[in-house]
């Protein structure tokens, strides 16, 4: 072997073969992951942001983890002391990993039953885990951060500069997966997609899960229940600045109902007001009443001090947003 390799053992139990000898930084990593458990190793390959110098080995089972965290990520989030063991693999689900398997140690002890039970086997280790960090947001940010959108749906907002009256644009999106190529980026699709990909009662039950976050949105947000009644969630819109501003203060509780939300680097760095004092702007001979008077006030947000036409319009603004020289 030129490098470390996860085979199975006859007794049809995962092992990890290590080298030793590999001073690839990113190898050395997967190396320690392993030497914590089979478990963490296998979540530690998920979790690379590119796999181009794995082994064809450590590429199926990377691609093996994968396929159950996208399981376990579209599962309903329940409390960790209840949670639901993942959906097995089905007989066809299991016989086409068999059939796409590359050459391995232990390669002939390989079996549709033994990549079923290393799936059950699998969840069991990480349920474990999710129940001893609280919960499987806590469990994927530490372990597999990229992995903490799939499964979820996700509010975006940016900036329109090239419409003065609609400068900004929303979009809901959901994350079904994380993508099996090189630099396992989360795979954003338009929430209405989801519509169609969960068509039939068959996925019924999934669909709702998915949904369930925004549900509870809904319930404590007027803006986000008329556009779950509208109909208008599942299309990109255009949004005004006081539309905006709801949405950036609400932003929060939408958070804390489950769904990712994705917002402007100038909002979560934004600048707040401060008040700027310079004192001696004329040079004085002797102290006297001028010289103690001798101060300029101004408003500072950022690295801008704003004029007072700026000003004056900052403070018309009762309540929304409106565009500075600080915030472009």
């Amino acid at each position: 072997m030129t490098q470390s390799e996860l085979g199975v053992l006859p007794s049809g139990h995962l092992h990890w073969y290590p080298t030793g000898n590999d001073n690839n930084s990113r190898q050395t990593a997967i190396d320690s992951a392993f030497a914590r458990s089979i478990a963490d190793g296998m979540i530690a390959l998920a979790a690379k942001d590119n796999t181009v110098d794995l082994s064809p080995a450590l590429g199926y089972w990377r691609a093996f983890t994968c396929r159950y965290l996208a399981v376990r990520c579209q599962m309903e989030q329940a409390e960790p002391a209840h949670l639901d063991s993942a959906t097995a693999l089905d007989e066809e689900q299991a016989e086409s990993l068999l059939e796409g398997a590359p050459p391995m140690c232990g390669a002939e002890y390989l079996s549709a039953q033994v990549l079923t039970d290393i799936w059950s086997w699998l969840d069991d280790q990480v349920c474990m885990q999710i129940r001893q960090q609280s919960g499987l947001s806590a469990y994927l940010e530490k372990h597999a951060p990229r992995w903490h959108q799939a499964g979820r749906v996700c509010f975006h907002l940016a900036e329109n500069k090239l419409d003065p009256d609609y400068p900004f644009a929303f979009m809901a999106t959901y994350a079904p997966e994380l993508t099996l190529q090189s630099q396992g980026k989360i795979r954003h699709q338009p929430l209405a997609k989801a519509l169609q990909e969960y068509a039939g009662a068959h996925n019924k039950r999934a669909l709702i899960r998915l949904l369930s976050p925004v549900q509870r949105a809904s319930e404590s947000s007027v803006l986000i229940r008329e556009l779950v009644e509208s109909g208008d969630l599942y299309h990109p819109l255009a949004w005004t600045p006081t539309e905006t501003y709801k949405f950036l203060k609400e932003a929060p509780l939408y958070e804390q109902c489950g769904v990712i939300v994705r917002l402007p680097n100038w909002w979560k760095k934004r600048a707040r007001p401060q008040v700027s004092v310079t004192i001696g702007n004329v040079k004085q001979k002797r102290l006297d009443a001028d010289a103690l008077l001798d101060f300029k006030l101004g408003i500072v947000l950022g690295d801008e001090t704003l004029s007072e036409q700026e000003l004056e319009s900052l403070l018309a603004v009762q309540d929304g947003l409106m565009s500075t020289r600080a915030g472009q």
